[in-house]
């Protein structure tokens, strides 16, 4: 008998390993998309925390009285409008920082932030 070839089960069982092989790298590669693009949002938020800091060291006369808030938006802050990850057209134009202004143990100025980046795909949280 001449075995030169492969029988129709050892060329599905390759088939097969091939699929559950290229199944396991589709995941993999959807779960790092969705890490990058979360990494890239919160990189965002660090950046306008930073300029809201900022912002208030040149304008001491826009911090808010003990117990107040006020809100800076991206323009006033001087950021140049943000790109959504998933859509370079969405500019996340509505975002904001949030400075709210109290007292900590010491009696010492304690202001708050609380970053607002509002895309079409992305919230901050909730509460924004």
């Amino acid at each position: 008998m001449n075995n030169k070839g492969l029988t129709l089960i050892e060329l599905l069982a390759v088939i097969l390993i091939i699929g559950l092989l290229s199944g396991i790298g589709l995941i993999s590669y959807n779960v790092f998309i969705d890490r990058a693009e979360e990494r890239v949002y919160k990189s965002y938020e660090n950046t306008m925390k930073a300029h809201a800091e900022m912002y208030l060291v040149d304008n001491s006369n826009s911090i808010p009285t003990i117990g107040n808030s006020v809100n800076l938006s991206i323009t006033t802050l001087g950021i140049d409008p943000i790109n959504n990850p998933d859509d370079s057209n969405d500019k996340c134009l509505n975002s904001y920082v949030k400075v709210t202004r109290g007292t900590n143990t010491d009696g010492n100025v304690d202001l708050t932030y609380k970053v607002c980046l509002i895309c079409s795909s992305y919230k901050t949280d909730k509460s924004c």
